[in-house]
């Protein structure tokens, strides 16, 4: 955490778009210690932590690469309606690289069951 701090305290002094850029940066590289803490206290496989996590990054960027692409190439009349084709293209590419990667399938039928247990009660 003090590494993240430090950067996001620095970037503060040159606008928003750097202090994003520094938590960015800072999650970054607190990542591979997070595994090994995670590995220590849990006695599971960093390793395993760090594909998981993946899972979640790659579909992210595939999502955001996929609909930033549709969205600059796409003319719509509205920016509202750009916002609401952006979220639900990044959503449904999102939704689908996740179930398409290893062990993704049952981390999306998992959330499923829990989102369908809190909405019952």
């Amino acid at each position: 955490r003090p590494v993240m701090i430090l950067l996001v305290v620095v970037a503060a002094f040159f606008g928003v778009k750097w202090v994003a850029w520094a938590f960015v940066v800072g999650r970054a590289i607190t990542w591979p210690f997070n595994l090994v803490w995670l590995q220590r206290c849990s006695g599971l496989s960093a390793r395993k932590f760090g594909a998981n996590g993946m899972r979640f990054v790659l579909s992210a960027a595939l999502a955001y690469g996929l609909a930033r692409w549709a969205l600059g190439t796409l003319v719509l009349s509205s920016p509202w309606l750009n916002l609401l084709v952006g979220a639900l293209l990044a959503a449904s590419v999102y939704l689908a690289a996740a179930v398409a990667l290893p062990g993704g399938r049952s981390e999306v039928i998992g959330a499923t069951r829990l989102v369908r247990a809190v909405v019952r009660r």
